[in-house]
This record gives structure tokens, C-alpha cells and sequence, in this order.
């Protein structure tokens, strides 16, 4: 049987992004971060569920100020 999309998003993929958010902002906790993603119902999540609680949970990791926030870039990020 074929791999679901939504498994793309697992325990590696997270933490290679941490890795690289941490390498381009020193405030970022990588370790944190990865909690606050698989805490609660992750394994529940389907794919678009998934990807939101990903998007809104590195908001919550990164500077609130949108403008600081856009300038922290990932250059290795596959």
C-alpha cells in the first residue's frame, strides 16, 4: 500500500526544520518546538490538519514581529 502524503511530516522531517530554524535564529529551541508539535493528538492529525498545527505552532516559536520573522531564512532546507 502506498505511503499517506501527511506521514511526510514525521519525527525526522520536524526535526531537520527545528535544526534549521535554530541554525538561522539562536532563540529558536529546536527541542521545544518538536514537543509543542507531537503533543496531543498529532498522530490523529490528517495531512491539511497537520500542516496548519506545523504553521501555527512555529508562529508561536518565532518573533512576533512579522517583519523580523520573515528575515529568518532556511538555506539548506529540503
Amino acid at each position: 500500500m502506498p505511503e499517506f502524503l501527511k506521514n511526510i511530516y514525521n519525527k525526522k522531517f520536524i526535526n531537520n526544520l527545528a535544526n534549521e530554524f535554530n541554525n538561522n535564529y539562536s532563540r529558536f529551541d529546536p527541542d521545544k518546538f518538536v514537543n509543542d508539535i507531537f503533543s496531543g493528538d498529532w498522530k490523529q492529525k490528517e495531512l491539511k490538519a497537520g500542516m496548519r498545527h506545523i504553521a501555527v505552532t512555529l508562529s508561536n516559536h518565532l518573533p512576533r514581529d512579522y517583519t523580523r520573522a520573515l528575515g529568518i531564512r532556511m538555506d539548506d532546507c529540503e
